[in-house]
This record gives C-alpha cells, sequence and structure tokens, in this order.
C-alpha cells in the first residue's frame, strides 16, 4: 500500500518491543529456557498481547520480548518468532526450550522458525485442563509432586498412588507425553 495515502480504515497489525539490556542478559548467562504466555486484549481495539520471557540467575521472571498481534494464528507466530530469534542473534547449533500453553499456531511456527528447539508443556495450564475435566481436588496437590519428581521413580511411586485413587485420572495424565 502507498504509505502517502491514508485509510479510512486503518488497521494495526503487529508491535514488537525487546531491551538490548533484557536480550544480552538472557545470552550472557540465563538459561537457554523461554516461556511464552499469550493474553486477549479485550479493548476497544483487541489483539493479543505475547510476553516472552526467561528466569533469570537469580530465578526472577524477566522479560525478553513483548509483542502485540491481530490474532493467534501461524502467520502471527511465524513473524514473531523470527522477531525474537533476529533481535537475540541466536545460533541456531544452541539448545533452547520453549515452555507454553500449546497454543494455536505456535508448535507449527516453533519448527519452522527454531527447528532445534525443544518444547515444554506448561504444567499450570495442564492442571487448568485437568481440574475442569475431573474437578478433582485431592489429586491436585499430587500433580504438582509429579511435575516436580526428581527422577522416573518418583514420578511412578506418586502415578501410583494417583491410579489407586483413579484410573480414569491416570490414564489422562499419560495422554500427555511425560518428558513434555
Amino acid at each position: 500500500m502507498n504509505p502517502d495515502v491514508k485509510s479510512k480504515n486503518p488497521t494495526f497489525l503487529r508491535f514488537y518491543l525487546s531491551f538490548k539490556a533484557f536480550q544480552l542478559g538472557f545470552l550472557n548467562g540465563f538459561r537457554p529456557l523461554i516461556g511464552l504466555d499469550g493474553y486477549h486484549l479485550s479493548g476497544k481495539f483487541g489483539g493479543v498481547l505475547l510476553a516472552a520471557t526467561a528466569l533469570d540467575w537469580d530465578n526472577c521472571i524477566i522479560p525478553i520480548a513483548i509483542n502485540i498481534y491481530e490474532s493467534k494464528n501461524v502467520e502471527s507466530w511465524i513473524w514473531f518468532l523470527r522477531q525474537l530469534r533476529d533481535s537475540l542473534g541466536w545460533d541456531d547449533s544452541k539448545r533452547i526450550c520453549f515452555i507454553s500453553d500449546r497454543q494455536k499456531g505456535f508448535l507449527k511456527a516453533l519448527a519452522k522458525e527454531w527447528p532445534n528447539a525443544y518444547t515444554r508443556y506448561c504444567f499450570q495450564h495442564i492442571v487448568a485442563n485437568f481440574m475442569s475435566t475431573f474437578k478433582n481436588h485431592k489429586i491436585n496437590w499430587k500433580l504438582w509432586q509429579m511435575a516436580r519428581a526428581a527422577n522416573r521413580a518418583s514420578f511412578e511411586q506418586v502415578l501410583t498412588s494417583v491410579r489407586e485413587e483413579s484410573e480414569q485420572t491416570a490414564n489422562w495424565l499419560m495422554s500427555e507425553p511425560v518428558e513434555k
């Protein structure tokens, strides 16, 4: 579109912001782990706010980048992940892991823009899905024990305890890949 011609109905598309200090902190000392979470904006213009965060050496959450975009779709995710990779100057041979709640289009876009990245699922979202499905508050704390298990034996011990209370719950949990 010709920049000299003003549209009668201008439309906001995307916005990306990342401060150099946070980028350098991430590259020079943070764990290679990025958490992604999105929030629907309910104001007059709508859209989605996405935050990319990391943990610093003191386990404090640090924003690496924020993005505002039109809607959750593969194209928007690709654009954001490309901006993030380019602003960090990320070396694709280095390992990195993304944690998300598997938002629409994210996994497909990540495979395209960060093909060597690992993914994990946000356990808080898994628990929320569990609670909306089963509404079993007695097992809730056991789910967190499973997530924090330091080894396979500890995990299996808690899973056995869950299975004793509810076979259906244990089967639902095991439908998720354990490594995620």
